[in-house]
């Protein structure tokens, strides 16, 4: 569909995927005199790698002005899943909200703080893409209430050359210091603002301390049951069985699965579904020059540790894992008490001490966490995969693939040799 076919203010369709008044939704951060001359959209990824929510291509042409010259955004919109067993344990009202509140006003707070600790615009870091707009609902009857409406703009950075990296085999070195680099400052940042915002870190507190997904006891039970038969069909594993199930009830349920207790000074706003599809890179002539984070619908408040064990089980390669787990681990703390000594504030109470053992207490509750995603992250889907993944079913499918067991083998190995299980 050309963008010269589409109507200012139309809906405009492409494989079922539908943005309504893109105009007023841009106006939020384009300004008043905006004017939408047409726009396109089309599904960003393919179904197989959808999850929580749907995501659209939107390129428009705009003029920013009546006067002004014609000119091209590309966009993201993040709106509604249609799988129904997410639309049924979604709460997409408090999903919508926490990310166009965090995209919306934390990131745009954080990067304040750099620069009133004296860091040069220049060495500023946004972690995130720019925000262009969100909204919970066109009716305005109810305006607090999430509906198919729902969207969440943001740009396109693929068009600046950032883009994720293989999901199946998970990020090389390189990357993934780049990443847990970028991950210690962005934690840092939750600590100065805890100390230096204390009004707003209050006030973002109604958005940061729950969990927009739930279950019963009796379906995460189920799973629990599910997960230690699929990963005991390998016999590497199937020897640790009772020390994994001691490891698994020790969470302490649906609540520590997602593990909100917190014990200071760690206490800051995790990422929460930190792993590679979430974060994207840029290269120049070939080297990973940038990274930059989505998805936060998992963000919360809890310790910045929450967010380690599980990139770096899931989302980094075997390699990576079984060789230089001790290298990340040194990576971020140096990171993390060097961007914190930058922000002017007090790194001294996070001690290296502190830091291993509050490592073990987050790693020790996270252990389904990072197996139970990685059976997704590992996941065949076929180029004509035509709907969205159902947790449920990828969940409760039998038997396991050979990728998926070894590379849950080198995390069981890994947990244990740490005295994480």
């Amino acid at each position: 569909m050309s963008l010269e076919n589409c109507e200012n203010g139309s809906e405009v369709m492409d494989g079922g995927s539908v943005v309504k008044d893109l105009e007023e939704l841009l106006k939020e951060t384009m300004g008043d005199q905006l004017q939408v001359i047409g726009y396109a959209v089309k599904d960003l990824l393919p179904k197989g790698e959808n999850y929580a929510s749907l995501m659209l291509k939107i390129d428009a042409d705009i003029k920013r002005t009546p006067d002004a010259a014609v000119e091209k955004i590309h966009l993201v919109g993040k709106t509604i899943t249609k799988a129904e067993f997410q639309k049924s344990h979604m709460n997409a009202t408090m999903s919508f909200s926490r990310e166009i509140f965090i995209f919306k006003e934390l990131l745009p707070m954080y990067r304040q703080l750099e620069l009133e600790a004296g860091i040069p615009e220049k060495d500023a870091v946004y972690v995130g893409p720019k925000f262009y707009g969100g909204r919970l609902t066109r009716n305005k009857g109810a305006p607090d209430e999430a509906d198919e409406d729902a969207i969440l703009l943001l740009e396109n950075i693929k068009v600046q050359s950032y883009d994720t990296q293989n999901r199946m085999k998970g990020l090389d070195l390189e990357h993934a210091k780049l990443a847990i680099h970028r991950l210690a400052h962005y934690h840092a940042l939750g600590i100065a603002m805890r100390q230096e915002k204390a009004d707003f870190y209050n006030g973002a507190q109604k958005y940061l301390t729950s969990i927009p997904f739930n279950m019963t006891k009796e379906e995460y039970d189920a799973y629990l049951e599910n997960i230690v038969q699929t990963i005991c069909e390998d016999p590497r594993i199937a020897k640790h069985e009772e020390r994994i199930k001691a490891c698994l009830q020790a969470s302490e349920g649906w609540e520590g699965f997602f593990n909100f207790e917190t014990v200071e000074p760690w206490v800051t706003i995790c990422h929460g579904d930190f792993w590679v599809n979430n974060m994207m890179f840029k290269h120049d002539g070939g080297k990973a020059t940038d990274v930059k984070f989505v998805d936060f619908q998992l963000t919360r408040v809890s310790s910045p540790l929450k967010d380690i064990p599980y990139f770096t089980c899931s989302s980094t390669s075997s390699e990576v894992l079984i060789n230089h787990l001790d290298e990340l681990l040194d990576t971020y703390y140096r990171s993390l008490i060097e961007s914190i000594d930058r922000l002017g504030c007090d790194s001294s109470p996070f001690t290296r001490d502190s830091f291993e053992k509050e490592l073990k207490r987050t790693a020790s509750k996270d252990f389904l966490f990072c197996v139970l995603a990685l059976k997704f992250f590992t996941l065949e889907v076929s180029k004509d995969q035509r709907e969205d993944i159902n947790v449920d079913e990828v969940i409760k499918s039998g038997g396991a693939s050979n990728l998926y067991l070894d590379r849950t083998w080198y995390i069981v190995s890994k947990f244990i040799e740490r005295g994480w299980m």
